[in-house]
């Protein structure tokens, strides 16, 4: 690319770029995909220099090379239907249903159950398990080691099955 290429670009860009992104956003509705669209319309327009240089309408062509991109996106994204995230952020779970406890194996006892719920689903430390159920530290912690054993065995025995 010449300097005299270089230059007649960076005119192009600087006399254009504005009324080609409202040009976008006109027909994509979304300023961000306009901004996309309209650099990328310069860089067809860089990338093809040699052979649109002699063009009688540069701006003229950059605007249909534009045009041409937004009704594509536009197209695309109306193949598909845009859900606002706030409105799935629970899809497919249902607040209270289940719990963990509900989830371990029935063959657990019910202090194995309790032992590894208090630890997992509300992660609580050896610690604060001791203090919630009046007992030693070390009580804790033998608990919490024995549930952990009893369901690693029962998770071994239905893998056998």
């Amino acid at each position: 690319m010449t300097a005299q290429d270089k230059e007649l670009f960076s005119q192009l860009y600087d006399r254009n770029y504005k009324r080609l992104l409202y040009a976008a956003i006109r027909i994509a509705h979304n300023p961000f995909t306009a901004e996309e669209l309209t650099n990328e319309a310069f860089t067809i327009l860089l990338t093809h220099f040699d052979r649109v240089r002699q063009h009688p309408n540069l701006p003229g062509w950059l605007h249909t090379v534009l045009t041409n991109l937004a009704l594509d996106e536009y197209k695309r994204q109306s193949r598909y239907v845009q859900v606002p995230l706030d409105s799935v952020r629970n899809l497919g779970c249902e607040p209270a249903s289940l719990s963990m406890l509900d989830l371990l194996p029935n063959e657990l006892s019910r202090t194995d159950k309790e032992i590894l719920y208090l630890r997992y689903q509300l992660n609580l430390n050896c610690v604060d398990i001791a203090e919630y159920l009046h007992i030693s530290h070390e009580a804790s912690r033998a608990r919490l080691s024995r549930a952990k054993q009893h369901y690693a065995h029962l998770l071994a025995k239905e893998r056998l099955m």
